[in-house]
């Protein structure tokens, strides 16, 4: 609670250092800003706390205010109240009073939160030509009883349908997110879900976590839709699949296709998110779209070829073979990129068909990634235990470079799954048996770069 009243002490002191000249200065204010009221300060207070247009919500405050306070920090503090509160209930009583002699006005909102209850101090300037935000202070309240028929949770935002994607061979189920203020006239960015290595369900449940629902539902409440999917190799498991392209690409283009056909989507924003695999996959999927994806996110990559990476997990494999067979093995990987598409089809290499990675090669990530010029954010928790950042993030950095169209990023404290949970076996492989989250700001840093695509 400390925090929040240090907020709210710094804002107050920000107020008092400014000149009171800016103040006054109506052709300040940005176009659009409404007439605060309680209904449209209800509806402030929803759209901040579901992270919707943040940047919107933001250049409400006056110019001076934004100058002392960047909207990162504005955005940040959404995170850092929730952590102190726990998750918003619903909006609670309103009232609201005048300072005439400072032409301000300032309404006091109840929000009732899973832990700690506040009150919103939202004080806006009150006169007839400038209603430009001033101050967004939250304390500490006591817990306040609900009478019927206030505006409630944000559970509403988004609708989730059960749709079918992949082919007509291999139909696959998913679920279509979609933010209920999608129209054909107000059309939203959307993201195809990738999954990591393995056979995995449209939720990526892995333990007690579910990373591809968490983002989902993170998504839409910031006005932005997906659609998620059973893994071919989790709905058949027996199925003969020779390429990445059968795993994976495939099923992902049938999604991508889907989501075009949507007259609710932007068409001029549709992103691959992909995880482990996924993220690897991305530049394929991207590349063979024909052009309908528009931006990529990856997660948990690693910058190397497919063959090199699945060398590297096969420990438990190669010791199930014999000294002669692991020395095979290890000429085929080392020898790989000299390989003929006939010599890959007859050989066998980790278990499987050599050609699965002599195929997979013919679309190099790194190569793809430059070549297509897309935006692309590359992303990673800072405590991956299952791709070291020297692997990950450092090593796109390595072969890509700066670049005008690439962001990367560590999320300090997080897992695989951009999660908040360390622990691992005694293996130092994660257990994903502590039931958490996707963490919120690094959802919500996600969620605005795709946002900000193409604005």
């Amino acid at each position: 609670m400390k925090r929040i009243l240090a907020y709210a002490l710094c804002i107050a002191l920000m107020l008092g250092c400014l000149p009171g000249v800016s103040m006054a200065k109506s052709k300040q204010m940005e176009d659009g800003v409404p007439v605060w009221t309680e209904e449209t300060v209800r509806q402030y207070a929803l759209d901040y706390i579901a992270g919707t247009e943040m940047s919107r919500l933001w250049n409400y405050y006056d110019l001076q205010i934004r100058r002392y306070m960047p909207q990162q920090a504005f955005e940040n503090f959404l995170i850092d109240l929730e952590f102190l509160t726990g998750d918003f209930q619903k909006l609670g009583s309103y009232r609201c009073f005048e300072e005439p002699e400072n032409k301000q006005k300032t309404h006091v909102l109840h929000l009732c939160m899973e832990r700690v209850d506040v009150d919103m101090y939202f004080t806006h300037k009150n006169q007839e030509d400038d209603w430009e935000v001033m101050a967004l202070e939250f304390v500490p309240s006591a817990e306040e009883a609900l009478p019927e028929g206030f505006i409630g949770a944000l559970e509403d935002v988004y609708t989730e349908t059960e749709v079918t994607v992949g082919t007509d061979q291999y139909p696959l189920k998913g679920i279509l997110t979609m933010p209920n203020n999608a129209s054909a006239q107000n059309c939203v960015p959307a993201c195809v879900f990738v999954h990591d290595f393995g056979a995995h369900d449209r939720d990526l449940t892995l333990g007690k976590t579910a990373m591809f629902k968490d983002f989902a539902a993170e998504l839409a409440e910031m006005g932005i839709a997906s659609i998620r999917y059973d893994k071919r190799s989790f709905t058949y498991p027996d199925a003969r699949l020779l390429t990445l392209g059968d795993e994976v690409v495939q099923d992902a283009l049938s999604a991508v296709e889907m989501l075009k056909a949507d007259p609710r989507v932007d068409s001029k924003r549709m992103i691959v998110i992909g995880l482990g695999l996924g993220a690897m996959t991305a530049p394929r999927i991207a590349s063979q779209s024909n052009g309908d994806v528009t931006g990529m996110i990856m997660i948990g990559g690693v910058a190397d070829s497919l063959i090199n990476v699945e060398y590297s997990r096969a420990g438990s494999y190669l010791n199930t073979l014999s000294e002669e067979q692991r020395n095979n093995e290890q000429y085929i990987v080392r020898n790989f990129k000299s390989m003929t598409e006939g010599k890959a089809l007859e050989q066998e290499v980790l278990g499987r068909s050599a050609y699965y990675y002599w195929e997979a090669e013919q679309y190099p990530q790194v190569r793809t990634i430059i070549n297509l010029a897309l935006p692309v954010f590359i992303a990673q928790g800072k405590r991956d235990p299952v791709v070291d950042e020297n692997q990950g993030r450092r090593a796109y950095y390595e072969a890509i470079g700066n670049s005008s169209y690439i962001e990367y990023e560590s999320f300090r404290g997080l897992n695989h799954l951009l999660m908040n949970d360390l622990t691992v076996g005694s293996n130092g492989e994660p257990q994903y048996q502590i039931e958490t989250h996707m963490d919120k700001y690094a959802a919500r840093t996600l969620a605005n770069w795709i946002l900000s695509l193409y604005q």
